[in-house]
């Protein structure tokens, strides 16, 4: 599955210039897109085509066995063209058409992947099932990201993970969480073969649990409500790497819909300043700004109108 991550630059932009390059269809711009490996040998893949904010139209190519696909770019938008192959993790290229005049063939040299396995425990030693395992390329910023290669995926029973799509030869960290603790992150590692065995990722810091309920003016509980808790995570003393994690991002950023008791829980929050937005459909949505502190806590009520 693809998703996209509009909070974040585009990880590279090549502008092209149109009277360079033939249009494949009236209105579109041709381009070439070759996929290669480190070697530089041709692969076979598929390139995908996004354009659009709000609204993302996504149209998919498949090469030949030359690697090379002939594109279709609208050239009144923002093109991010990502490639990828069996056997290789995706790149992506973001490209606008313009005035000035590089090649026009975009060429995307995919790295092999490997298979990472681990094991998630608490600071105790325990095993930790059914923690959220990610896994993120430090210095790298995507638009569009491919679930099945960053995650989250999930520990089993015993603790265990599976990660089958990393990049070799590029230095990555993983990253998990589970119910009441707060993202956890290895060291910098690297896969220079098929597999890399072993490594263990260890929750040492449990989060806070934030709960709340909804009420409307005469102090009835509102069912339903519309919830939304934004943390900073700064008072949790990550480095500025972690604070751009997709991990830490989903722990300080939560949505839930409140419950028939208008109540509702956000479990393993980091401390500190945050937003609570809440309101029904079709209403004025009500700010409050609040300090998430550790120990217990009374629920925070909000009224709505």
């Amino acid at each position: 599955m693809l998703g996209k991550r509009t909070q974040l630059p585009m990880v590279a932009a090549l502008v092209l210039t149109a009277s360079q390059i033939l249009s494949a269809q009236s209105g579109t711009v041709g381009l070439v897109a070759r996929i290669l490996d480190a070697s530089r040998q041709p692969v076979s893949g598929d390139v995908t085509v996004l354009q659009g904010t709000t609204h993302v139209k996504s149209t998919n190519y498949q090469t030949g066995g030359d690697g090379v696909a002939l594109l279709n770019i609208d050239p009144t938008s923002r093109a991010t063209i990502v490639a990828k192959a069996d056997g290789y993790v995706s790149q992506e290229i973001s490209v606008m058409v313009s005035g000035a005049s590089p090649s026009p063939t975009l060429e995307f040299v995919l790295p092999r992947s490997s298979v990472v396995t681990g094991r998630v425990v608490d600071r105790a030693g325990n095993t930790v099932p059914g923690a959220a395992v990610r896994i993120g390329y430090p210095g790298e910023l995507r638009t569009f990201v491919f679930e099945q290669e960053v995650g989250p995926f999930r520990s089993d029973e015993f603790g265990y993970f599976v990660l089958p799509f990393v990049a070799q030869g590029k230095p990555f960290v993983i990253e998990a969480t589970a119910d009441d603790w707060l993202p956890a992150f290895s060291g910098r590692l690297l896969a220079s073969g098929e597999q890399l065995q072993g490594v263990t990722v260890v929750l040492d810091r449990l989060g806070v649990t934030v709960r709340g309920k909804v009420v409307d003016a005469t102090g009835a509980p509102v069912t339903g409500a519309y919830v939304r808790l934004h943390a900073s995570a700064k008072d949790e003393g990550y480095p500025a790497e972690a604070m751009q994690s997709r991990s830490l991002h989903a722990a300080a950023n939560r949505r839930a819909r409140t419950g028939v008791d208008g109540s509702s829980e956000f479990r393993g929050v980091p401390s500190g300043k945050a937003v609570l937005i809440a309101g029904r459909t079709g209403s004025r949505l009500t700010k409050t700004e609040l300090i998430i502190q550790r120990g217990p806590t009374s629920p925070i009520v909000v009224s709505v109108p």
